[in-house]
């Protein structure tokens, strides 16, 4: 499941939050509209009050009679009721009877004739009139403001959203920059340190200190890269002096048949401790991007041939079978003793944890711009939380342990497939049968050498 960057999640929460913040406010904004209406009516009312009065004043006939024509001079559209202040009615519009009452000089909300309306009461010399204008005006104009933050939430909800984003994109450039170059680093290619930051001081901070940490970092690999290449180069010599010592004793005559197995027995341990020393040498000159490498054009399927012959011959005393299916050419560039090391390796090791009669298959062909070599074997396979380990150095699983090595071997075949511009990958271990992949790039007849050591360059 893809997950939102955080410069998209800064921009969901700011519209978000600023969309939360626009309806909190619409209703206050909504409630001061309606207030300033509704008293704005208030003094309308009071307005027609006194002039009712006015009117009242200057008449000099019958209560009823001075009510009726005081009224009619308004010209008021509403309701319009008149009574005494002891409750006796003087005059009454159509409906306006049933107006609530309401104190004097104040407002109240009611109903007339099935609209929702504000009544203002007023009295004076023991009269009181009570008058109802229509509240639709002020509905109106809540419905306006409503409408208006409804409008404007989702426009500025997106201009929030994309503006909150660009914000983060801007603030986040730095480290967008640092995680880049972070990417490119790896084992190999430690000397480049990410960059400092002009923009936040906490950015370019966090730069420093994670440069400092490259730095020692950096130091401690190439203490142990001198370490493993030194001590492995160091231990060569008397490795050697050790093997000339022992096969000179056991070309001795007069050894006893005990002796004589002890001695074979460490010369079995002396080789199997130079292939490590060799093999610890290969991955230090590996890692420190120093191995040699005889380049040439060669044929893959001559190559794979060779080493299919030596499994055969490793695997005819367990009545394993090998075959091959080869292309007539795959042309290809490297370094002919490397590759066959890898491709001896895989083939041992297919041997080796295969099940007695089991089965080999070596397959090869060409793609364009790279030879496919798929080594397959029968046998108890690698399970699921091992497979991301094979190809860690010194890493043996317990059935490896028992079968012995040295953990080495897969390790090293990764390194020379990257030298050579390839890559070496477990590609399925499942139902009694494992398959490693090999990839390595081709090259058509007439490649210059020079082309053919930009193919196998690293990147």
């Amino acid at each position: 499941m893809k997950t939102w960057s955080l410069s998209g999640r800064l921009g969901a929460w700011s519209a978000g939050f600023f969309s939360l913040l626009l309806v909190l406010l619409a209703v206050p904004v909504a409630w001061i509209a309606v207030r300033q209406q509704v008293s704005a009516l208030d003094m309308r009312l009071a307005d027609q009050g006194a002039r009712f009065f006015h009117e009242w004043n200057e008449r000099d006939s019958a209560l009823e009679a001075r009510a009726k024509d005081a009224l009619k001079q308004l010209h008021f559209v509403g309701g319009m009721r008149v009574t005494t202040s002891e409750g006796r009615l003087l005059y009454a519009a159509p409906g306006a009877a049933a107006l609530p009452e309401c104190p004097v000089d104040g407002g109240a909300f009611g109903r007339l004739g099935g609209e929702r309306v504000r009544v203002g009461a007023f009295e004076e010399n023991g009269v009181r009139v009570t008058l109802a204008t229509s509240l639709a005006p002020v509905e109106d104009v809540a419905r306006s403001v409503l409408f208006a933050f409804l409008i404007a939430l989702p426009v500025l909800g997106v201009v929030v959203y994309f503006g909150s984003r660009w914000l983060g994109r801007h603030t986040l450039a730095p480290i967008v920059n640092i995680t880049a170059t972070a990417e490119r680093l790896n084992a190999r290619q430690l000397a480049e340190r990410l960059p400092a930051p002009a923009g936040p001081e906490e950015i370019a901070r966090l730069s420093a200190v994670l440069n400092a940490l490259l730095d020692r970092l950096a130091d401690g690999l190439d203490q142990a890269r001198r370490f493993t290449a030194d001590a492995a180069h160091e231990l060569r010599t008397p490795l050697s002096i050790l093997q000339a010592g022992l096969e000179e004793l056991l070309a001795r005559a007069d050894l006893a048949p005990e002796v004589r197995d002890e001695i074979d027995s460490l010369i079995d341990d002396h080789q199997r401790l130079a292939s490590i020393c060799e093999r610890l040498l290969l991955l230090s000159r590996s890692d420190a991007g120093q191995l040699p490498l005889n380049l040439h054009a060669l044929d893959l399927v001559e190559l794979t041939e060779a080493t299919v012959e030596d499994a055969r011959s490793l695997a005819e005393a367990r009545g394993i079978e090998v075959e091959a299916e080869l292309p007539a050419s795959a042309p290809c560039c490297g370094d002919s003793a490397y590759l066959t090391q890898v491709l001896l390796n895989l083939l041992v090791n297919a041997v080796k944890y295969n099940r007695d009669g089991g089965r080999v298959r070596v397959q090869l062909r060409t793609e364009p711009g790279r030879c496919v070599i798929v080594i397959g074997n029968t046998g108890p396979g690698i399970p699921p939380a091992e497979a991301p380990l094979v190809f860690r150095r010194f890493y043996r699983s317990p059935d490896a342990r028992a079968r012995g090595g040295n953990g080495l071997g897969l390790s090293l075949s990764r390194e020379l497939a990257h030298a050579h511009g390839g890559e070496l990958t477990l590609l399925s271990s499942a139902n009694d049968w494992t398959e490693f992949l090999l990839v390595l790039p081709r090259i058509e007849d007439g490649t210059p050498l020079r082309r053919l050591a930009e193919l196998v360059a690293r990147p």
